[in-house]
């Protein structure tokens, strides 16, 4: 369906929040074209690119006369790619009913767009799963798809929930979601179910669904599960499913117990709800205490006495009051790796295969134990500079144990500094000495080699220090 007049107005908005800051290199699906007779808009969001005035052919385009949409985005100052079944306009050739992203270009895209193409496709899996490995972490997806109607237009048309299903087992940030109402109006209508009272539809009523996600982790794809079913599905069919929560794998038999966050908050409210009975009981208590010592006044001694004793049950009461399990969180403790480190050392992405004879050690750490808790959060904050596109493998060894107790992959894009901000979790098994851990680093493949901490160089460039920041987690 191409870029109109609506997905330029898009774009700027987006551009002016924030949203497309740091976008460099955008990958479309389809080799798409572009129209808008409205010269406004495109000054306008050539302007919020900080670009000049754009070339006098980009501002006469009609639905009847259209461009490449790569004259348009390198206009914007972006590179420019995308897929299709041939070469038009120079396309990365993809059949993308069948073929996944090529190495090169996993993890690599900042911006990559679906303007009506998916729903030409029958392998739906394919397609979504092509667009989150060509997304980098932090990069974004824009959807523009099918809505209402569409006769005949493709094989399929979207509903909001696919999205929202798609995020959730994703951890996709959305940014937004949309409807088109008619392709040439200058903007899109935020989505609210409300909305289809209001929308007429006919044979041809083409409203687009227009969707905004951030992929937040470089985690595999994951398939979602129709939310509307969870309840009802049995854990033995969940358990084909996994979701990433929190940049973590979960498996989806644990659907119903979705993330660290959800299982707190059912805590913190059965503790709230335990504090309140008590607080109320005690109110009650001093009402009752307080007609006691009116009477007691008139009475004498007695009355009094019986109230002191009272207000000192009351105050053993709210003293045995069951206190906020997670009032005091645990101390976060802080290591730091200042060295300038090199290695090309591989660490195989397969836990069972990685050894301390892999990587290259950059740290060592000792995370003073905290009673009644036996999992580590770690948190890394890792300055990294790879010499040839590739990923940083990160894993860490307890002692003791011959086989990483944790280990992560991220890819980064290479020839730039990059920082590594990821967290992971590790189960410690209770021992009498305290736990500690040797971090390595190392590459996925066999090129190239990883800095850490600096620039190949370029020594006069000081990078602040690697760091590790680990807190202990109730089970």
């Amino acid at each position: 369906m191409g870029l109109g007049p609506p997905v330029l107005e898009l774009y700027r908005q987006l551009k002016i929040l924030g949203a497309l800051d740091g976008v460099r290199d955008v990958i479309e699906l389809g080799s798409q074209d572009f129209w808008c007779p409205q010269q406004n808009l495109v000054r306008a969001l050539c302007a919020a690119f900080g670009r000049s005035e754009p070339a006098p052919e980009l501002l006469r385009t009609t639905n009847a006369s259209q461009l490449p949409a790569r004259l348009l985005y390198e206009a914007l100052g972006l590179t420019y790619r995308c897929v299709d079944v041939d070469d038009r306009v120079g396309s990365l050739v993809l059949d993308m009913n069948f073929d996944g992203a090529p190495p090169e270009h996993v993890g690599r895209y900042d911006l990559v767009t679906n303007h009506g193409t998916s729903e030409h496709l029958l392998n739906q899996y394919n397609v979504f799963k092509l667009m989150h490995d060509f997304a980098r972490p932090g990069g974004i997806m824009v959807h523009a798809v099918p809505f209402t109607v569409h006769l005949d237009h493709g094989f399929f048309n979207y509903q909001p929930n696919f999205f929202e299903c798609l995020a959730r087992y994703n951890s996709y940030e959305t940014l937004g979601l949309w409807v088109g109402p008619d392709w040439q109006l200058p903007s899109f209508v935020p989505w609210q179910p409300a909305l289809l009272e209001f929308l007429a539809l006919s044979a041809k009523t083409t409203h687009l669904l227009v969707v905004a996600l951030r992929k937040l982790y470089a985690n595999d794809f994951r398939v979602p599960f129709q939310n509307h079913y969870e309840d009802t599905a049995p854990e033995s069919a969940l358990s084909r499913y996994a979701l990433t929560v929190d940049g973590e794998s979960v498996s989806g038999a644990r659907i119903k117990y979705l993330s660290r966050r959800d299982l707190l908050a059912k805590d913190y409210l059965a503790e709230i709800q335990e504090l309140k009975a008590s607080l109320n009981a005690c109110r009650r208590q001093i009402g009752a205490l307080q007609r006691a010592l009116t009477d007691g006044a008139r009475s004498g001694g007695p009355a009094i006495n019986r109230a002191i004793e009272e207000l000192a049950k009351i105050k053993g009461q709210l003293s045995a009051a069951a206190p906020m399990a997670h009032g005091s969180q645990p101390l976060t403790q802080e290591f730091t790796y200042e060295g300038r480190g090199q290695t090309a050392s591989v660490i195989p992405q397969n836990p069972t295969k990685a050894t301390r004879e892999h990587g290259a050690p950059i740290m060592r750490i000792a995370p003073r134990p905290e009673h009644g808790f036996v999992t580590l959060q770690l948190h890394f904050l890792i300055n990294c500079y790879l010499s040839e596109p590739n990923s940083v493998v990160i894993a860490v060894f307890q002692d003791g144990k011959d086989q990483p107790v944790a280990l992560l992959a991220e890819p980064l894009r290479p020839k730039e500094m990059s920082v590594i901000d990821k967290e992971i979790s590790v189960s410690v098994e209770s021992s009498a000495a305290p736990p500690a851990f040797e971090i390595r680093v190392g590459v996925v493949q066999s090129r190239g080699a990883l800095f850490l901490n600096h620039i190949p160089g370029e020594d006069a460039v000081v990078s602040p220090a690697s760091r590790i920041r680990v807190c202990w987690l109730a089970e």
